[in-house]
C-alpha cells in the first residue's frame, strides 16, 4: 500500500512540473489546427506559426511540418500538420489546382497560369511576419528567396516572378505531406508557379540576409486571392 501511494505522489510531482507530460499521450508532437491555426473567413486568410528552419543551401520547400516534413530542405518548419491546413482552406477556397491528371512531361513553364486544370481560385499569396525587437516585420514568401541557374552556374538572382497555388488535396498516403514548395508539384499544400522557362533548370536557396536567425519565430500568412470584378460603367 505504502508503494502504491509513493508512485501516485511521483506522478503527481512530475505532471505538475510539466503540465504538457499527458497532452499527446501517443508522443505525437504536433499539434492539431484547432490550436495554431488562426482562421478568418471574412478576410479569406489562415494564419499559423512556424520559425526559421534554415538560412544557407539548397531548399525544395519553404515550408514543412517539423516532424514529417522534410525539414532539410525548407527554410521554415512549423508543427502545424498538412492535412489540417487542408481541412480549413477548403472553407475558404472552392476550387484548388488539381494537376493529378496532367500529363507528367506538362510541368512548370509548360502549364499556364489559364491551363484548365489551374482554376483562378486556387491563387493565394503567403506572407511572413516576425518581431525585431517592437518592429513587425512584413514579407512576401518568395521575396525571401533567391535562386540560379544550375546548368550555367549563373549568378544569384532575387524576386523570383511567380504565383503561389493551392493545391488539391491527393489521396496517395505520401502525398501532400509537405506545406509549401518552390517548384508546381502536387505534393504540397501550395506550390510556387514560376512563369519562365528557366524556372525548373533553376535551384532555390534562402535569401539569408533577410531572414532572421534560425530558431526565429514567425507567422505565416495565407490569404486567397480573390478576382475582381470588372465594373461596368454607366
Amino acid at each position: 500500500m505504502k508503494y502504491k501511494s509513493k508512485n501516485i505522489l511521483i506522478s503527481a510531482i512530475l505532471l505538475i512540473s510539466n503540465p504538457l507530460a499527458n497532452a499527446h499521450p501517443e508522443g505525437d508532437k504536433e499539434l492539431t489546427r484547432s490550436d495554431l491555426i488562426n482562421v478568418d473567413l471574412e478576410k479569406k486568410t489562415i494564419s499559423f506559426p512556424a520559425e526559421v528552419n534554415m538560412k544557407e543551401g539548397m531548399i525544395e520547400y519553404t515550408i514543412v511540418n517539423n516532424v514529417s516534413g522534410k525539414t532539410h530542405e525548407s527554410v521554415f518548419s512549423t508543427p502545424i500538420k498538412p492535412n489540417d491546413i487542408f481541412a480549413e482552406l477548403e472553407k475558404i477556397i472552392p476550387e484548388p489546382a488539381n494537376l493529378s491528371k496532367l500529363d507528367p512531361k506538362m510541368h512548370g513553364p509548360n502549364v499556364k497560369l489559364n491551363h484548365p486544370l489551374i482554376s483562378k481560385k486556387a491563387q493565394v499569396s503567403i506572407t511572413v511576419q516576425w518581431k525585431e525587437g517592437d518592429i513587425l516585420k512584413v514579407s512576401k514568401l518568395e521575396d525571401l528567396l533567391q535562386f540560379r541557374d544550375k546548368v550555367k552556374k549563373a549568378p544569384f538572382r532575387t524576386q523570383p516572378l511567380g504565383q503561389w497555388l493551392y493545391m488539391a488535396r491527393q489521396k496517395k498516403p505520401q502525398a501532400s505531406v509537405n506545406i509549401a514548395g518552390t517548384h508546381l508539384s502536387q505534393d504540397c499544400v501550395f506550390s510556387f508557379h514560376h512563369p519562365t522557362d528557366a524556372f525548373f533548370d533553376s535551384r532555390f536557396f534562402p535569401l539569408t540576409e533577410k531572414l532572421p536567425p534560425v530558431g526565429s519565430e514567425v507567422t505565416i500568412i495565407v490569404q486567397h486571392l480573390v478576382e475582381k470584378k470588372s465594373q461596368k460603367k454607366s
